[in-house]
Parts: C-alpha cells; sequence; structure tokens
C-alpha cells in the first residue's frame, strides 16, 4: 500500500472552524468557542470534538489528531464552498495540518481491483 498526504489549512473565525483544501474551496465544519481558559469544539459530523486550554490555535491542531483522510474527503464532498461569503480576517487563528490516505496499488497484471 502506498500513502499520499493532503494538506488543509484550518481557521477559527467568528466562532466557526473552517477548512481550506489545497484547491482553495473552503468549508465550515463546526463550532468553536471559549469556555473560560479552554478553547472547545464542535465539528457537524459524526461528533467530533474536543478542546485545549491554550488557544484557539491550539485547538485547531488538536483536530488533526480526530479526523482522517475519508471524513476530510466526505466533508468537502458534500459542503458547498464558502470562500466567496465568509470573510477571514487577517488575525484568524490558523493551522496547517497534514493527513495521510492510503491507496492500493493496481492488481497484478495491471487490473484495478473493483469494490462493490
Amino acid at each position: 500500500m502506498t500513502s499520499i498526504s493532503s494538506q488543509f489549512t484550518l481557521y477559527a473565525s467568528q466562532g466557526r472552524v473552517y477548512a481550506e483544501n489545497a484547491a482553495g474551496k473552503l468549508i465550515d465544519l463546526g463550532a468553536i468557542r471559549k469556555e473560560g481558559n479552554v478553547f472547545a469544539y464542535r465539528l457537524d459530523a459524526d461528533g467530533v470534538s474536543g478542546e485545549a486550554s491554550e488557544s484557539a490555535a491550539r485547538a485547531l491542531a488538536d483536530i488533526e489528531q480526530r479526523v482522517n483522510m475519508p471524513y476530510m474527503d466526505g466533508q468537502f464532498t458534500a459542503l458547498p464552498d464558502l470562500r466567496d461569503s465568509v470573510d477571514l480576517p487577517l488575525d484568524t487563528p490558523t493551522v496547517s495540518i497534514s493527513l495521510m490516505d492510503a491507496i492500493s496499488p493496481p492488481a497484478a497484471g495491471g487490473e484495478t481491483p473493483h469494490i462493490f
């Protein structure tokens, strides 16, 4: 099996977590808020949630440990591109994450395996 890496940029702005892929598509993944000294997030799909006490950026970095490439691929497939409707201020907390995805090589004889 071969692995490929995909890069995403996560943003925390206006109480929301946004993600941008390499193609420039921007989607809304869920909510982030400060509760005392803790930044808590809850993504809209699959109940993904967590918190970090240091900063919004640290909470965004924590998301990398809780999602995988199939999750992000599904979100980018299902959700609309918000690039033209969301204004991210210059001081928006951001974190770049890298997710690995395993791909199977073609079967012996050059035929691609089919999954039904």
